[in-house]
C-alpha cells in the first residue's frame, strides 16, 4: 500500500491548523488507495492517463471537502504519528470489506430462449423483433434493455437478475447471428401458431 512510510524521530511536523480529522482521514485512505490501485492497473507511464488522474485525485478531495494542500499537510503530519499504522490498519480494513463484497457479486447467468421468449410474449413485443430500415437490431436491444430497466420485476419473475439480463443483451448487440437466430425462432413461433 503506498501510504505506507518509515517513520523519522529526528523530525517533527507541527499540528497543521486544517489537520483533518482522523477517522475522515482514513476514508480519504481507502478513496486514495482505490485511485492508485486503479491507476496502476491502467499504466499511468501515459502521459494521457497521468494528466487525467490529477483530476481524480482533486475529485476525492472535493468530495471530502477538502484540497490537496490540506491532504498533503494532514498526510505529512499523520506519518510521523504512532497513530498512522492504526489509521492505515483501519483503512486496510475498510478496502478489505469492500473487496469481499464484490467478491460475492452473483455469477452472471445467460438468459435462455424460453425466458426471452415468455418476456416478449408477455409484453406484447413479439412485432417489435423485426428488423427493419426503422428499427435495428441495436436500436430494438437498447429499446428493450431501457424498457426492462424500469420495469425489473418482469425479468426477475423469468428467474433472472438485472446483471445476468443486461449481459444476456450485451451478449446480443454484440453478436448479430446471435440476435437474428433468437428472434427468428420467436418470430417464427409466434405467427405459426
Amino acid at each position: 500500500m503506498a501510504m505506507l512510510s518509515c517513520k523519522n524521530k529526528d523530525v517533527t511536523v507541527e499540528v497543521p491548523k486544517n489537520l483533518i480529522d482522523k477517522n475522515k482521514f482514513v476514508e480519504v485512505l481507502v478513496d486514495v488507495n482505490l485511485l492508485e490501485g486503479h491507476l496502476t492497473n491502467l499504466n499511468v507511464n501515459m502521459p494521457e492517463i497521468k494528466n487525467n488522474s490529477l483530476g481524480k485525485y482533486k475529485s476525492i478531495f472535493e468530495r471530502h471537502g477538502i484540497d490537496n494542500t490540506t491532504y498533503q499537510s494532514s498526510y505529512d503530519y499523520y506519518v510521523q504519528q504512532d497513530v498512522y499504522k492504526e489509521m492505515v490498519d483501519s483503512a486496510l480494513a475498510k478496502l478489505t470489506i469492500l473487496e469481499n463484497k464484490l467478491l460475492k457479486v452473483p455469477d452472471v447467468k445467460q438468459m435462455s430462449l424460453p425466458q426471452f421468449r415468455q418476456l416478449i410474449i408477455i409484453d406484447s413485443m413479439v412485432d417489435f423483433l423485426e428488423v427493419d430500415s426503422v428499427h435495428t437490431r441495436e436500436f430494438i436491444i437498447d429499446s428493450l434493455l431501457s424498457y426492462y430497466q424500469k420495469h425489473n420485476d418482469k425479468i426477475v419473475s423469468i428467474g433472472l437478475d438485472s446483471l445476468s439480463f443486461h449481459s444476456s443483451m450485451m451478449n446480443m448487440r454484440k453478436n448479430k447471428l446471435l440476435f437474428k437466430s433468437i428472434t427468428s425462432k420467436i418470430l417464427e413461433e409466434h405467427y405459426n401458431d
